[in-house]
C-alpha cells in the first residue's frame, strides 16, 4: 500500500480504499513527528471525501502536541499563500482528470477561446506557473448552476497509479477520470460532489447544456502572420504605398548624390588626363577606380548623372579642387523620385527579405505569388460567412497534396455540384480568384485554388495539415465568433461530410477525435443538445468513426441555416410532436444519467 500511495510530491490514492480515515490520521501523525515547526496549516478542497480526511488528519498532527492551521475549504494558492505569510509547512488535502481529454481553455490577456489537451496544456505551464494567471477553465457553480470560466489556480500532472474510469451518460457523452476524482451528482434535490469510486449508473452526472461564448472576431494580417514561414513561402511578393515607405527609407541614407557635369567639364578633365599621358585604364589604376566609371564621368553618354563621390575621387586624382571644378562645372543633382532606381520598381519586396520591425509597419499592401500580380490579395481578411464555408468545406472534402495549391475533391454532378458552385463562389468573394476545375477518373473532380498566399493561408494560418482524416481539426479562432459565423463553418463540414438520416435529425461524421470535440463544443455554444457516439468502421482500416447527431425539433430549427441546403433537406420532417423535456435543467446545465461504468487503461 505504501509503494501506492507515496509519491515524488505527494500522497495519493482512491479513497475508501487505498486512502482512509485511519491512514490519514497516520500521515497526520508522521508529518508532525517529522516537521520541527510548532504549526501546520491544513486546508482542502470541497469534495465530499475531504472534510472528513482532513479532520483524521488533524487528529493525527494534534495527538503529537502540535497545533493546526485551519484555512477551511479553499483553493489551494490560498494554502500556499498561508504558508508562506505564517513561514509554516503545510497539507492540502485534494482529488484529476486523464490527460488525453479534450477541453475549453480560456486566454484572458487575448480574449480568446482554445481548444486544448488536458495532459498538453498542464505540460506547457508546468515549469512556468506564473503565466497560469492568463487563463481560465469552464467552471460552474453548483448553488445555481450558471456556468462561465474562471482563472486557473494550480495545474500539476502525475501518473496514475489508481483505476482510471470512463463514464458514459446519455447521448453518448464520455469523460475519463481518476477513482480519486470527484464528479457532480443530483443526490436529495441538490448537487453533491461524488468520488468516482462511489458513482452508480443512473446517477444523474451534472453537464453542460450551454457554454459561455466570447465575441472576438479577429481580423487576419497575412503579413505578420505569414512572416515567420518566409523561408517556405519564398515566392510571395509585397506590393503597395507601406512597403513603398520601407523601400525608400532603406535606399535614401544610402543612396549617394549623383551629378551631371557640364560638356565643358568633361573636356577639360580629358585634356588633363591626356596631358598627363594617362590611358584612362592606367588612370583608374592609380586613381582607385574603374574604367568604366571614368568613361562615364568623361562621354556622360549611357549615364549622364555619375555619384558626386566618384567624380571628387576623379578630379582630386588629377590635381585639381574638386570644390571649385563642381562649383564651376555641376548642371544638376538627380534626385530619387522614389519609383525606380536600377531600372527596377521600388513598390514591391518578397516577403522573405523583409525584417520583423519592417513587418510590423506594414498594414496596407497586397500580396501574390511571383508572376501572378493579377491574383493579389489584400493583407488584412476579415472573418466573412463565405470564407467560414470555405473553411468547412475545406474541413470536410479539402487537401493541400499540390504544392502552393488548395485543392478539393468532389463529385461532378448529383448533390456535390452545389458545394463545387458555392466553393467558387466563397473564393470568388473572398479573394476575387475562380478556382480552375481538373476532371479526374471515377466522375470526379478537383476544385482548384491556384495561388501560393491562400495555400500559405490554410496550411500556415490555420495550421491544416496534409496528412489524413484523423488529424482533421477547427482553427482556434473560431470558438470566440459570432453565432452567423459558426453556423456557416459548420454549414460547409455538413454539407461536405455530414447526412440527414431517418427523417428526423442530422449527423456529423469524423474519424478525428479533436473535430468531433470541436464540432460538439460549437454546439454547445449555439445551445444545441447533441449525442456524441463512438463506432469503428466496416472498413479495412477500423478507424474510430465520431458521430455527432440532432435530432430535437427545438434544436434543428435553431440551426436550420446549416442544413437547409442539404441534397436531402426536403426529407427532413419538422412536423412531429415535441415531447416533453425528460431531463433535469439546473441553469445552465443538464442532468445526464450514468449508463456506464468501465474501467480503462490509462
Amino acid at each position: 500500500m505504501l509503494d501506492r500511495i507515496f509519491r515524488a510530491y505527494d500522497i495519493r490514492g482512491v479513497y475508501g480504499k487505498d486512502l482512509t480515515e485511519e491512514i490519514a490520521e497516520k500521515i497526520g501523525y508522521a508529518t508532525a513527528a517529522v516537521v520541527e515547526d510548532e504549526e501546520i496549516v491544513v486546508g482542502r478542497d470541497a469534495r465530499s471525501s475531504s472534510p472528513s480526511l482532513t479532520q483524521a488528519l488533524i487528529k493525527g498532527i494534534t495527538n503529537t502536541g502540535k497545533n493546526v492551521i485551519l484555512v477551511g475549504a479553499n483553493p489551494n494558492p490560498l494554502v500556499y499563500y498561508a504558508c508562506w505569510s505564517r513561514h509554516r509547512p503545510g497539507v492540502y488535502t485534494t482529488a484529476s482528470v486523464d490527460g488525453s481529454e479534450y477541453t475549453l481553455v480560456k486566454d484572458i490577456r487575448r480574449n480568446q477561446i482554445l481548444l486544448v489537451k488536458v495532459g498538453d496544456f498542464i505540460r506547457k505551464f508546468i515549469n512556468n506557473k506564473e503565466n497560469l494567471k492568463d487563463f481560465a477553465v469552464l467552471s460552474f457553480n453548483p448553488e445555481n448552476g450558471r456556468v462561465s470560466f474562471k482563472p486557473i489556480k494550480n495545474v500539476f500532472i502525475h501518473r496514475i497509479n489508481e483505476p482510471l474510469y470512463e463514464l458514459k451518460l446519455m447521448y453518448g457523452k464520455t469523460v475519463k477520470v481518476t477513482a480519486s476524482h470527484s464528479v457532480y451528482v443530483f443526490r436529495n434535490n441538490k448537487l453533491v460532489c461524488i468520488p468516482t469510486s462511489d458513482l452508480k449508473v443512473g446517477d444523474l452526472v451534472a453537464t453542460a447544456n450551454i457554454i459561455p461564448n466570447v465575441i472576438n472576431v479577429p481580423r487576419i494580417n497575412l503579413v505578420k502572420e505569414l512572416w515567420p514561414y518566409r523561408n517556405e513561402l519564398r515566392t510571395i511578393i509585397l506590393s503597395g504605398s507601406d512597403v513603398l515607405k520601407i523601400r525608400i527609407k532603406r535606399i535614401s541614407p544610402k543612396r549617394k548624390k549623383c551629378i551631371k557635369l557640364s560638356e565643358e567639364g568633361r573636356q577639360l578633365l580629358i585634356k588633363i588626363r591626356k596631358e598627363k599621358g594617362l590611358s584612362r585604364s592606367k588612370a583608374a589604376k592609380l586613381i582607385g577606380i574603374s574604367p568604366t566609371t571614368i568613361q562615364r564621368i568623361e562621354l556622360g553618354r549611357t549615364r549622364k548623372f555619375v555619384r558626386e563621390d566618384y567624380i571628387r575621387k576623379y578630379v582630386q586624382g588629377l590635381g585639381l579642387d574638386a570644390d571649385e571644378f563642381l562649383k564651376k562645372f555641376a548642371l544638376e543633382e538627380k534626385r530619387f523620385n522614389g519609383r525606380w532606381i536600377d531600372g527596377r520598381t521600388l513598390n514591391t519586396i518578397k516577403l522573405k527579405d523583409l525584417t520583423k520591425e519592417e513587418v510590423e509597419e506594414i498594414k496596407d499592401c497586397k500580396l501574390h505569388g511571383k508572376g501572378y500580380p493579377q491574383n493579389s490579395i489584400s493583407n488584412i481578411i476579415e472573418l466573412t460567412p463565405e470564407f467560414m464555408r470555405l473553411i468547412g468545406y475545406y474541413i470536410a472534402e479539402g487537401n493541400l497534396e499540390c504544392e502552393n495549391r488548395v485543392c478539393f475533391t468532389l463529385g461532378r454532378e448529383g448533390h456535390e455540384k452545389f458545394i463545387v458552385d458555392d466553393i467558387i463562389y466563397c473564393s470568388e468573394k473572398c479573394f476575387n480568384i475562380k478556382p480552375k476545375i481538373y476532371k479526374i477518373e471515377r466522375n470526379r473532380i478537383k476544385v482548384v485554388i491556384d495561388n501560393v498566399v491562400i495555400y500559405g493561408i490554410f496550411s500556415k494560418i490555420l495550421k491544416f495539415e496534409n496528412k489524413n482524416s484523423n488529424t482533421k481539426r477547427l482553427p482556434e479562432f473560431v470558438y470566440t465568433l459570432p453565432p452567423e459565423l459558426k453556423l456557416n463553418l459548420l454549414k460547409g463540414i455538413f454539407l461536405g461530410d455530414g447526412t440527414i438520416f431517418r427523417r428526423r435529425g442530422i449527423k456529423f461524421s469524423t474519424t478525428s477525435k479533436e473535430l468531433a470535440v470541436g464540432i460538439s463544443y460549437l454546439l454547445l455554444q449555439l445551445g444545441v443538445l447533441h449525442s456524441f457516439r463512438r463506432e469503428l468502421s466496416r472498413r479495412k482500416n477500423r478507424n474510430t468513426i465520431y458521430n455527432i447527431c440532432i435530432l430535437r425539433k427545438e434544436d434543428l430549427e435553431k440551426i436550420e441555416d446549416i442544413w437547409k441546403d442539404h441534397w436531402n433537406s426536403k426529407s427532413l420532417s419538422l412536423t412531429y410532436k415535441v415531447h416533453e423535456k425528460r431531463h433535469l435543467r439546473i441553469g445552465d446545465l443538464i442532468l445526464l444519467p450514468i449508463k456506464e461504468i468501465k474501467k480503462v487503461e490509462p
